[in-house]
């Protein structure tokens, strides 16, 4: 039986792989655990999208292409709890944004400057008043017991 902090790790490991790298063969992913397969199929059954494509002879290519919530179950009635899925969904927004920066290529640190190069007025990126709603609304939710605190 694998130990199972190695098998949170090498999960780890796959998941930062294919979502923050990129893109990865069945040769690279086997290079982190021969048992890769089964840790896609972990990190699939906790929501995250990714899809294998058949590249030629035994190469695949396996892709990170997004998210899909889990629903939260409530212990006492077994039904979908839909605050705690929208609230995950918004964690991992607020994650990826911040592990991968921002999408708006124009944006340095929020703000995205417009007009005369010289002289340019600055404007609050969408995409980054976005998260920082996301993050405002998860701290609040935090506060009222909803959701787990981060841990440090």
């Amino acid at each position: 039986m694998m130990n199972v902090d190695k098998q949170k790790a090498d999960i780890d490991r796959i998941k930062d792989r294919l979502v923050y790298d990129g893109p990865a063969t069945n040769a690279e992913l086997n290079e982190i655990t021969i048992r890769f397969g089964a840790r896609i199929h972990e990190l699939r059954k906790i929501g995250y999208l990714i899809t294998t494509e058949r590249k030629r002879g035994n190469t695949y290519l396996y892709t990170h292409t997004g998210f899909a919530v889990p629903p939260a179950i409530d212990p006492e009635t077994g039904e979908p709890e839909p605050l705690q899925e929208a609230l995950q969904a918004l964690k991992w927004a607020s994650d990826a944004h911040t592990k991968t920066g921002c999408p708006n290529t124009d944006c340095s640190n929020g703000a995205i400057p417009h007009g005369n190069p010289e002289d340019p007025d600055f404007y609050q990126c969408e995409w980054c008043a976005m998260d920082d709603e996301v993050k405002a609304v998860l701290k609040k939710y935090r506060a009222i017991r909803v959701l787990p605190e981060e841990k440090s």
